[in-house]
């Protein structure tokens, strides 16, 4: 998706971890070595970012 490959690469790789992969926020600031509330903010601004037709795609395919 055109859109996710947009967003800079911090964002991208927790969206990518807790909605394409399906793992838990908690989960993906693991594997990414950060904060679980910095994983949880940069998911949520990644969101914002996205159109509401990608948003209903990754939630459709979760």
């Amino acid at each position: 998706m055109a859109a996710i490959a947009d967003l800079p690469d911090r964002l991208r790789a927790v969206l990518e971890l807790v909605d394409v992969d399906g793992l838990s926020a908690i989960e993906a600031a693991a594997i990414l070595k950060i904060r679980p509330g910095t994983a949880r903010v940069r998911l949520h601004r990644a969101r914002r970012l996205l159109t509401p037709a990608a948003v209903a795609t990754l939630e459709g395919a979760s």
